[in-house]
């Protein structure tokens, strides 16, 4: 049985997935409008190194693995503790 390529190619924006290429790109143009209206050099160049720097970067960690972000994602909620108390034994009393 052939299946169609849509059906199985992973959903990208701009080569990258989609969370994160949408914060960074949405980030990147809403630093470049603050930095038209304010006329602040700062702004833009933080807004150019988000769309020059940060996107590419995004896009090799897409073609590595396109859902590296979302096994990221699940990998965080599943151990949200960062100390474990010891404990004697598996079967010892607490």
């Amino acid at each position: 049985m052939r299946l169609n390529q849509s059906l199985v190619r992973p959903l990208l924006v701009a080569g990258a997935e989609r969370k994160p290429a949408g914060v960074t790109i949405g980030c990147g143009l809403g630093l470049l409008a603050c930095a038209w209206q304010f006329v602040s050099w700062p702004c833009a160049v933080v807004g150019l190194l988000f769309l020059c720097v940060v996107l590419p970067v995004l896009q090799t960690i897409a073609k590595r693995d396109p859902q590296m972000f979302d096994v990221y994602r699940r990998y965080i909620s599943a151990y949200p503790q960062s100390f474990y108390p010891a404990r004697p034994s598996a079967f010892g009393r607490r």
